[in-house]
C-alpha cells in the first residue's frame, strides 16, 4: 500500500535514508552522503503533502517524493515534452532489506496512474550516472535518456530520464 507521509512517519523515513546512503556508500556510489539527503528535506516534503511512504506488513519499507518541482539545472536539458505540466519523482528509498522486490516499479507505476489522474504530461526523474540499477529500471519502465545534469558539486553527472504520460 502507498499512502501519503505524515509527520509520525519521519523517524523510520530517516532510518531508511541512512541505511540507503550507507549501502550506497559501500558499493561504491557516492550519489548520495550525509548533506543531502536530509531530515528537513523529508519534513518539508511531508509539510507539502509531496512525500509518499510504501507500507509492507505494518511497516515503513519505502518513501519518495512526487511534486512538480524542477531543480534549476532543468532548464539546460531537451525534454521530449516541452510542457513543464510534469511529475518529477525524487528521493526514491527502499530499505535495503526489502529492496529486489519490486517496490520501485510500484512506486513508478504509482507516480504513473496519480499522473494520469492529475492530467500531467510527462514524469521526469534522474539519477547518479554510476547507479546503474536505476537507469535500467527506468529504461525498462518505457523512460528515455534525454540529457544530464551535475548537482552538489559531484564529478559525475546525473541522468535525465522522461516518460510522456498523456
Amino acid at each position: 500500500m502507498i499512502r501519503k507521509a505524515i509527520k509520525d512517519d519521519i523517524s523510520k523515513i530517516v532510518n531508511i535514508m541512512k541505511d540507503v546512503v550507507n549501502k550506497m556508500i559501500s558499493e561504491g556510489n557516492p550519489q548520495w552522503d550525509s548533506s543531502y539527503p536530509t531530515k528537513d528535506i523529508y519534513l518539508k516534503d511531508i509539510e507539502n503533502e509531496d512525500l509518499y511512504v510504501f507500507i509492507k506488513g505494518d511497516q515503513i519499507v519505502a518513501a519518495a517524493c512526487i511534486n512538480q518541482i524542477q531543480a534549476e539545472e532543468y532548464k539546460n536539458i531537451k525534454w521530449k515534452i516541452s510542457s513543464d505540466n510534469s511529475f518529477v519523482i525524487h528521493r526514491i528509498i527502499i530499505d535495503p532489506n526489502f529492496q529486489n522486490q519490486g517496490i520501485a516499479v510500484d512506486f513508478m507505476k504509482f507516480a504513473e496512474k496519480l499522473a494520469i489522474k492529475s492530467n500531467v504530461f510527462s514524469i521526469r526523474i534522474d539519477t547518479f550516472s554510476m547507479n546503474k540499477k536505476a537507469q535500467n529500471l527506468f529504461k525498462k519502465l518505457g523512460y528515455f535518456e534525454v540529457g544530464k545534469v551535475y548537482f552538489r558539486n559531484k564529478k559525475e553527472p546525473f541522468i535525465c530520464f522522461e516518460k510522456n504520460i498523456i
